[in-house]
């Protein structure tokens, strides 16, 4: 299982290095990453994605626009035109027939390089939550084509209906995917931002950090 972290139409920060790492009676600390150095993310252990990816989203994604500062990962969505190096005027794939991405953003994993079976998984961010955001954190199998290696979502921000919501929850499947339709089996969890004194328009959720994470064990 690796970690994927990524940004649609706005800006992540996660964890800030300054505090300290929480340990937990009867857990061994295996690995962390404190984003404690200015620039590039360490790429022993991140690896980035490129160009249109999933979903027929707008965004190009590059890893220009995921960086450390001031011991935060920082991940934006800018605003800019990108020229689609793939592009193909006579192809019917959304990847290839757009000539250029109106907007960028960035999405950061582990794939390859941190992978791991059961544990306590946790990542404090702060997201954004303007009308168009989407940024998530998720977890895939290591060994097969999505979705039979199975999701899990730690967090995922979209407004529904105009209203916001957070999800948390899992997916996983079976059958062939590019030669043909994929049986997929979605768990869903999400909970609705209530208005009022704690909603994310009056910052109950604006500019804070959350911690957000789930355990894996043997019998869960």
């Amino acid at each position: 299982m690796s970690f994927v972290v990524f940004s649609l139409l706005g800006l992540i920060q996660c964890r800030q290095a300054e505090q300290p790492v929480k340990q937990y009676p009867g857990w061994k600390l295996v690995w962390h990453d404190e984003f404690d150095r200015d620039g590039h993310l360490n790429e022993d252990w991140w690896m980035y994605e490129n160009g249109f990816v999933r979903n027929k989203e707008l965004q190009w994604y590059q890893p220009e626009n995921a960086f450390c500062e001031d011991g935060l990962l920082v991940i934006e969505a800018r605003k800019e035109r990108k020229t689609n190096t793939a592009y193909d005027e006579h192809s019917e794939n959304w990847r290839f027939n757009r000539p250029f991405a109106e907007y960028t953003s960035s999405c950061v994993k582990t794939r390859m390089k941190k992978e791991f079976l059961y544990g306590r998984f946790e990542i404090r961010a702060k997201i954004p939550t303007r009308s168009g955001a989407w940024p998530a954190i998720w977890t895939l199998g290591a060994d097969l084509e999505w979705p039979s290696c199975g999701e899990i979502d730690l967090m995922e921000y979209y407004r529904i209906g105009g209203v916001p919501h957070i999800l948390a929850g899992g997916k996983t499947g079976a059958g062939i995917r590019n030669g043909g339709p994929a049986k997929l089996l979605m768990i869903i969890f999400y909970r609705k931002i209530l208005s009022g004194e704690k909603s994310f328009m009056s910052g109950g959720w604006t500019g804070m950090r959350r911690l957000f994470g789930f355990t894996w064990t043997m019998n869960c």
